[in-house]
């Protein structure tokens, strides 16, 4: 390959480390994988396909349309960045389903809001649904088909929707995903992004990333309101708190937790998501009816959060 294009080592190495900023694991096959798709090569990355005529061919398109896909990698970390505020390995299950976004962005550069939406949808149901868990290459080269182009009417959802689901994959999101422990991280992190408009995993030092803390602690409700461990261990009694704020927190109960951190002057409303609890977190007495209302009330707003940013092709978006 450097034979044929003597500056290509640099620039997939230089755009896995632009990916990589932002706390991920993308190796340097994925650029390159970018690069075979976008050019209609297939995902399959193989020496054969580098050597003779058409090898030849295929680094000299490369390096000539180098500066649009440089351009596009970094749409692609912009969106990446700004939309889905992804700073964790954690909340990627598949570093694959990014290669039909580059795809897309290469032949449709500079998305709309809508549009941007729409990909923001493709993400999170790619990653919830485990779109990507077998036969990825398979499933690149056929998405190629359908985002590979230019696309006048937009991010084509339907059609990626209609795809999966012959695939026999989910392709909705419902309520009972929320009860799947295995997506709490990314579950949790979509809904903090769209409360606070940043991920708390976007730190500099890995000791700072955040746990997943139970509002209710864990041991007293199993001992001292002997409920079991599915009540406790529940989206709806998850938050995230810093690494040291847990281990200080311990087993303080959360009216005084929340009151403590309300008198502190922190936003409450952000991390219990109701308003009545966070205008008076006294409400939070530690009894059996209390915890549930309180749990199930929560995961009802967690919900509307979550369906709004995976199933947006639901909802009515304005174009800007």
């Amino acid at each position: 390959m450097k034979e044929g294009w003597d500056e290509i080592e640099e620039a997939i190495e230089d755009t896995t480390e632009l990916l990589n900023g932002m706390n991920l694991q993308f190796d340097k096959t994925f650029p390159l994988k970018c690069l075979l798709v976008a050019h209609g090569r297939g995902a399959e990355t193989s020496a054969e396909k580098f050597t003779g005529v058409e090898g030849e061919g295929l680094l000299r398109d490369m390096e000539n349309n180098w500066s649009r896909a440089e351009v596009t990698f970094q749409e692609l970390r912009d969106f990446m960045a700004n939309d889905l505020k992804v700073y964790a390995d954690k909340v990627i299950r598949s570093y694959t389903s990014f290669i039909p976004l580059f795809d897309y962005l290469y032949h449709n550069p500079k998305p709309n809001e809508k549009n941007r939406a729409l990909m923001r949808g493709y993400h999170y149901k790619a990653q919830l649904f485990g779109w990507y868990s077998q036969s990825t290459d398979t499933i690149v080269n056929a998405l190629h088909g359908i985002v590979g182009q230019k696309l006048p009417a937009g991010f084509p959802m339907q059609e990626l929707r209609e795809y999966f689901k012959g695939r026999g994959n989910q392709v909705e999101m419902q309520k009972g995903h929320l009860t799947d422990t295995r997506l709490r991280f990314i579950l949790l992190n979509l809904v903090y992004v769209d409360q606070m408009g940043a991920s708390p995993f976007d730190v500099k030092y890995k000791g700072n990333e955040p746990h997943v803390d139970h509002i209710y602690p864990r041991h007293a409700s199993l001992t001292k309101l002997a409920l079991s461990s599915s009540e406790v261990n529940h989206l709806g009694n998850y938050r995230f708190v810093g690494a040291a704020d847990n281990i200080r927190k311990r087993g303080e109960m959360p009216a005084s937790y929340f009151a403590r951190m309300k008198h502190a002057g922190i936003d409450i409303g952000k991390h219990l998501l109701l308003t009545d609890i966070s205008a008076d977190p006294a409400k939070l007495l530690f009894d059996v009816s209390t915890l549930r209302d309180f749990r199930d009330r929560r995961l009802d707003r967690i919900w509307q959060i979550v369906e709004a940013a995976v199933n947006p092709e639901n909802s009515a978006i304005t174009v800007v």
